[in-house]
């Protein structure tokens, strides 16, 4: 779901380096179906949900 909303700008960013695209689409979601995807808890981790693990990631 995430990579056939995000996977041009993730693809964009891959090549040339520059996330901050993909950061900001990130951030400003507001997709009712994908926003629990991005809220949903990482296990393992600190208290850290899907959209700070990728963010992390990517920075």
């Amino acid at each position: 779901m995430l990579y056939a909303k995000y996977g041009v700008i993730y693809q964009a960013s891959l090549r040339t380096g520059y996330k901050d695209e993909l950061i900001n689409a990130f951030d400003s979601e507001t997709d009712p179906a994908i926003l629990p995807v991005f809220n949903n808890q990482v296990f393992d981790m600190e208290p850290s949900t899907v959209k700070e693990l990728i963010i992390l990631n990517l920075q």
